[in-house]
């Protein structure tokens, strides 16, 4: 038993709008244009590593993990927060740890990898990596 085309006969084409020609529809809807909503902007690499800096201090685990592990002063938080290359270590500490990064993009409602790009932006961010 093979393949019968009869038995699958084609869906019919909608009625065209009435004053309308059949042919019309087509054509005003390939007209249309395609509406995009626009993207929301992504903060300047400085503002995200502030907001990074902010989202680790708010909360106190948050907080003595980032110093435990990065040696960093709890008085030097205020330097860092001024400083270009500091504001890309709090980068680099949220690429270090998908959980953690993945928190911060989900509570600033930012894709993950506007972190990377971020840092890439802020002084030591360059990829100087040879693969040679």
């Amino acid at each position: 038993m093979g393949f019968n085309p009869a038995r699958f006969p084609r869906l019919a084409e909608p009625a065209p709008a009435p004053g309308f020609p059949a042919d019309s529809r087509a054509a005003s809807i390939a007209a249309m244009p395609t509406r995009v909503p626009p993207k929301t902007p992504l903060p300047d690499p400085e503002t995200l590593a502030l907001q990074a800096l902010a989202f680790l201090v708010g909360d106190e685990d948050r907080l003595q993990r980032f110093l435990g592990l990065t040696g960093i002063a709890p008085d030097t938080l205020r330097g860092l927060a001024r400083d270009p290359a500091g504001l890309g270590a709090v980068l680099d500490y949220l690429l270090g740890w998908e959980p953690l990064l993945l928190e911060f993009t989900a509570t600033h409602e930012l894709p993950p990898e506007s972190v990377a790009a971020a840092r890439r932006k802020l002084p030591g961010g360059e990829n100087t990596y040879d693969p040679s």
